[in-house]
């Protein structure tokens, strides 16, 4: 995925278009080609939408069991809408500030997660206590040994050569 990505770059850094991805291979492989990879395209958003509508508010109708689903669907496709109206500027906007959300979402759960194992949860709980080296002491940290482990079979081999490829490719010798 990565180095499609990065071909992908690179054909919008050398060829600048007004235009989708698939007018690339449009141009350097088919029209015909070009054409169905831009209803393809069409036909797996229109059907990805809907889905990921229906899950997120299945997901808020986990909490909200008495609100209907059909209600936070509409509010969402009303807030993509909205976003969509404001264009470019709009998208980045929100981006920025989802992200922002995210990032400092997954920074107090750290610092949650961090007072659990020190022993500062409810008292009634699991982690009313130290719980972070409790398996260090019996059996200890290696007690059958460390065999270590060989990186190259965790990867399959076309990711593998793909990347070896790159690194050679962009390398400076």
């Amino acid at each position: 995925m990565f180095n499609v990505v990065h071909a992908l770059g690179e054909l919008a850094v050398l060829y600048p278009i007004s235009g989708g991805f698939y007018t690339y291979s449009a141009r350097f492989i088919d029209p015909s080609w070009g054409f169905a990879m831009g209803w393809n395209y069409i036909f797996q958003w229109a059907i990805i939408l809907p889905l990921e509508l229906t899950v997120a508010a299945l997901t808020i109708g986990y909490w909200r069991v008495n609100i209907s689903v059909a209600v936070w669907i509409t509010v969402f496709i009303v807030g993509i809408i909205i976003i969509n109206l404001f264009g470019v500027l709009g998208y980045g906007e929100e981006e920025f500030w989802a992200s922002s959300l995210k990032l400092v979402s997954i920074i107090i759960f750290m610092i949650i997660a961090l007072i659990c194992v020190l022993g500062g949860g409810p008292s009634y709980g699991k982690y009313n206590e130290y719980w972070g080296a409790r398996l260090w002491q019996d059996p200890g940290a290696f007690a059958n040994g460390f065999k270590g482990r060989d990186i190259s079979n965790s990867f399959p081999p076309p990711t593998w050569s793909s990347a070896v490829d790159t690194f050679n490719r962009h390398a400076t010798y």
